[in-house]
């Protein structure tokens, strides 16, 4: 196969696949895949409250990635056939500690944020577009636009 072909065929595969997951945003691959997004902001809800989430969301995936480290690791202890295999174990090694280095350094960040959000401001709170749209005061031109 020519590689322009296959680059094209790969990043139509990817374009099918992100379409499909887009469409069904409550499936379990959908929620699979997006994980890493973490939580949004609720209506009502400070940034500073906002910022704690997300910081409590980057520990639990700093949590997550230590407990692979461990089953890898225990992995490593029981089977001899992956003591053999040191390019896996130095390649898999080395993703999950930048992982854990990107959760923890996010998680810092985050919580800086938020201590600076609550201690010297501003510390907004959010509302959502529709409550925005619902406050807005009504153009009178509103209405003639919509009508042909």
């Amino acid at each position: 196969m020519l590689p322009g072909i296959a680059i094209l065929l790969f990043y139509t595969v990817i374009w099918v696949v992100l379409r499909a997951l887009r469409r069904n945003p409550n499936s379990t691959a959908a929620r699979i895949a997006f994980a890493w997004q973490g939580p949004f902001p609720q209506d009502g809800e400070r940034l500073s409250s906002y910022y704690r989430r997300k910081t409590w969301f980057a520990l639990g995936w700093l949590l997550k990635l230590v407990v692979v480290s461990a089953i890898l690791a225990t992995a490593v202890w029981m089977v001899p056939a992956i003591q053999n295999a040191e390019t896996f174990l130095l390649c898999s090694m080395f993703v999950l500690a930048i992982g854990m280095g990107m959760a923890a350094l996010g998680a810092l960040l985050v919580y800086a944020a938020s201590l600076k959000a609550r201690l010297v401001g501003p510390d907004p709170i959010f509302s959502s577009a529709a409550e925005f749209e619902q406050q807005r005061p009504r153009d009178p031109m509103d209405n003639q636009r919509e009508t042909p």
